[in-house]
């Protein structure tokens, strides 16, 4: 296939490039907010504990402190990091998106305002390369979370069906 700058190529790459970023930055706006409201999640509900550990509440039953601790732990290990890592990735690849489509509108802004416009086929398919990537990145990465999420509260809610079935039956037995 062979690509080529053409006033109308290059006055689509200025067109599209603005609105995959738009996009991108949308998706990345819904990351922030989704990370910020797990983090109030994860502090609202040790906060009350962790106030009546401070002040020396004597009402606190081993029982509760065990579950406390095992709570912070489990906090502590798996699912933060997971999804740290998780954001982390997402805004590395959101950074890379945002370069290459600035860098693809410039090239076709610079293209369109150079008076003596050659064919320049490495401009063209860098630019198609990078709005083809950009659009099934953009595409893709919200599809794939929103299968994972799926996928999450379905075991969700069949662990609780189970435990509900469990307690109808445990009430059943005379």
């Amino acid at each position: 296939m062979s690509l080529k700058m053409t006033e109308s190529y290059a006055t689509t790459v200025a067109a599209v490039a603005p609105v995959i970023l738009l996009v991108a930055v949308v998706e990345v706006q819904q990351i922030v907010r989704a990370t910020a409201e797990r983090s109030a999640a994860m502090i609202d509900t040790y906060r009350v504990a962790i106030a009546r550990i401070r002040t020396g509440n004597a009402s606190i039953s081993p029982e509760e402190l065990r579950e406390i601790s095992a709570n912070v732990s489990r906090l502590d290990n798996e699912p933060r990091g997971r999804f740290d890592r998780w954001t982390r990735v997402s805004y590395n690849i959101w950074g890379v998106m945002a370069v290459t489509l600035m860098v693809s509108l410039t090239m076709a802004l610079g293209w369109l305002a150079n008076d003596s416009r050659s064919a320049e086929p490495i401009t063209a398919w860098f630019c198609f390369l990078s709005l083809a990537v950009n659009t099934f990145v953009v595409v893709t990465l919200p599809v794939g979370h929103l299968v994972l999420l799926t996928r999450k509260q379905l075991a969700g809610s069949r662990d609780y069906l189970a435990a509900v079935t469990r307690a109808v039956e445990a009430r059943e037995r005379p």
